[in-house]
């Protein structure tokens, strides 16, 4: 798995990371969003996780965390963590880290959605969590 999914650019379109493949040991990953710019409007980020099908290579959406705060909320910056791993106790949006309680798939990426076409600029790295 590579730790650096997503570098640091301005998007203003949806973004996702190439084919993540799970080492043995790696059960979940935790997901680390950096913002260093956001539009000052209403638009808002969703990070994902899809599976890619073996036979068919299709991507299918195991979870969507919640949407970030509103870019006009955020303002010059935010770090924001997702944490997908099996048995964690799942929590709502708190602050700036949500957790779901999945099992990793052995082959996935992330997504980045964006409500609108306002610009951003943040970059997503990943830590394999055993």
């Amino acid at each position: 798995m590579n730790n650096m999914l997503l570098e640091r650019k301005a998007r203003t379109a949806t973004a996702q990371t190439p084919d993540q493949v799970t080492g043995s040991r790696a059960r979940g990953v935790q997901l680390i969003l950096d913002v260093t710019k956001a539009p000052e409007n209403e638009d808002k980020l969703t990070v994902s996780i899809q599976a890619r099908a073996p036979v068919t290579g299709k991507y299918v959406t195991l979870t969507a965390f919640a949407a970030t705060s509103k870019g006009e909320e955020l303002g010059e910056g935010a770090t924001l963590a997702f944490t997908l791993y099996p048995g964690a106790s799942e929590t709502a949006a708190i602050g700036s880290h949500e957790v779901q309680a999945l099992p990793l798939p052995t082959r996935w990426r992330a997504v980045v959605t964006h409500s609108g076409e306002g610009s951003w600029t943040y970059s997503l790295g990943a830590l394999a969590l055993n």
